[in-house]
């Protein structure tokens, strides 16, 4: 997703985002009562921002919109790295609720991911019903990543 800021937010004691910076939402990260949009913002810089100073301007995922003509490799390197980056301190989880959580978004993602793969490979009209078949098939094919 992508949002807009709704007022000027702190990143350092000399670096500020200003009303109306864009910025890219990676995930959503609920604590508690608490929902924080994880951003990444023009510079690169990864933040947690609270989501009532965020204006959504597009919903697409950013898992479909980034992974999307992938290999499942790269795409699932790629968000592990984002997983890790917004969860505990410096990446490292506060203990075992945050690594269930990690675990629960890497399947949600997963599963979401995969769907938009097969949903693609159907609705290509240039494919045969065989290479429909085999390119689901060399999808479906287990991988080792780590």
């Amino acid at each position: 997703m992508k949002g807009k800021t709704k007022i000027g937010i702190e990143l350092s004691k000399t670096e500020m985002l200003v009303i109306g910076t864009e910025v890219e939402i990676i995930d959503i990260l609920r604590y508690g009562c608490g929902i924080l949009y994880m951003c990444i913002t023009p510079s690169g810089i990864r933040i947690p921002i609270e989501f009532h100073k965020i204006d959504i301007t597009d919903y697409t995922p950013f898992a479909e919109r980034n992974y999307k003509n992938k290999a499942i490799e790269e795409a699932a390197r790629e968000y592990a790295e984002s997983v890790i980056d917004s969860f505990g301190t410096n990446g490292v989880p506060n203990g075992v609720s945050d690594i269930k959580e990690m675990i629960a978004l890497g399947f949600e993602n997963g599963t979401s991911w995969l769907s938009n793969q097969i949903k693609s490979i159907i609705l290509d009209d240039t494919l045969t019903d065989g290479e429909v078949i085999d390119n689901i098939n060399e999808l479906l094919k287990p991988t080792r990543m780590y």
